[in-house]
């Protein structure tokens, strides 16, 4: 699992989700999804929403607000 943390720069704050076990998103091509360790390793090119899943939420973070994303694998 791996927590995602977003600036949202509209709001000029910090978004923190955790326990995510799955990121979607569309490359204008295709559908990418990530799951494990490739959601480390991944160029995010920020250009379509991104979608996270968990098992306790699911969660769309529009492209547009996103300033930056990090993410760490939990122990």
């Amino acid at each position: 699992m791996f927590t995602v943390t977003i600036l949202d720069k509209s709001k000029k704050q910090l978004r923190t989700y955790k326990h995510i076990t799955k990121i979607v998103y569309n490359n204008f091509i295709e559908e990418v999804v990530l799951e494990g360790d490739e959601i480390l390793s991944h160029p995010f090119a920020l250009t379509a929403p991104l979608h996270l899943y968990s098992d306790s939420g699911n969660y769309v973070i529009s492209n547009d607000i996103i300033g930056t994303l990090e993410v760490e694998k939990e122990s």
